[in-house]
């Protein structure tokens, strides 16, 4: 619980030794679901502070630690976790491959509600937002708007803004004039569910949003707004994220050096944690600093 609350508040690095010490206990005395779970954890705080190898060593471990119970639902949600790490590090289509399982595992756990949870189905919703074209873009608003009122129903607060985020996400893609406004609900609900660990995700998700609306001001609002969460909490992987967005808004704004000095850090930190779901955006960057 300590471990938890530490990492809902930030508190990356002091949240890390609790999970650590509770994983090595669970496995002591052989109890596969503490095991799992708090490796899955582990695996979620680590991903988040840039150690991408480290993040999928231990998400490896939860799904080994979960396939030895009968616990079909974390069985699919933890390979959902899996897919993300995958897909932070680039390898798309095997994090394709592996969403698309753990949505099978869990229509065949629960046909009446066939979506895997949050937060892999959250990051699998987000990485198809993404990765598909414009016309599947309805039908994912569709599967989100029903997973979101399970949560509210639920009264499921973190659930509740994860969906409202990748509904904005989609709504900004879609160019849906009622963006704008589900990003500040999509904001407003990550902090209502005491997600500071998430959300620098929906900063950065507006950051590029009103990027594309011109909206230079908000976007630097936002980028302040990450680099005062991220950079007291070790969350490595949002200010590189940030500092692709800085060299946007520096090119936009006729910064042609510096551009190019947030361009050649963001690259470096992509290098360093092998975070190549970035790849695409550097190269989109690159062509446009040419």
């Amino acid at each position: 619980m300590a471990a938890s609350y530490l990492r809902a508040l930030g508190r990356l690095k002091e949240a890390q030794g609790p999970f650590e010490h509770q994983v090595a206990l669970s496995s002591e005395i052989g109890d596969h679901n503490f095991s799992s779970a708090d490796s899955k954890n582990l695996s979620e705080l680590l991903l988040v502070r840039g150690e991408l190898q480290a993040a999928l060593e231990r998400i490896n471990d939860a799904v080994q630690f979960i396939d030895k119970t009968n616990e079909k639902y974390f069985q699919a949600s933890f390979r959902a976790t899996r897919a993300h790490v995958l897909a932070m590090q680039g390898e798309l289509q095997d994090a394709k491959t592996l969403f698309e399982e753990a949505d099978r595992r869990q229509a065949q756990h629960d046909p009446g509600f066939p979506y895997v949870f949050p937060p892999g189905g959250f990051h699998y919703v987000a990485f198809l937002i993404r990765t598909e074209p414009p016309s599947a873009l309805p039908s994912l608003a569709e599967r989100v708007r029903t997973t979101l009122q399970r949560w509210i129903n639920q009264n499921h607060l973190p659930a509740i803004a994860l969906d409202r985020l990748n509904l904005a996400r989609i709504a900004a893609r879609l160019g849906d004039k009622n963006a704008a406004a589900k990003f500040d609900d999509a904001i407003l609900a990550l902090k209502k569910a005491g997600m500071r660990d998430f959300e620098p995700n929906g900063y950065i998700a507006r950051t590029g949003f009103r990027r594309t609306q011109d909206d230079f001001e908000g976007a630097w609002e936002d980028l302040g707004q990450v680099r005062h969460i991220a950079e007291l909490s070790g969350m490595r992987l949002y200010l590189c994220d940030a500092l692709i967005e800085e060299a946007w808004l520096h090119h936009l704004a006729g910064d042609a050096q510096m551009s190019r000095t947030k361009f050649e850090k963001a690259e470096e930190e992509v290098d360093a944690m092998g975070y190549h779901w970035q790849d695409s955006a550097l190269d989109e960057l690159r062509k446009a600093l040419a």
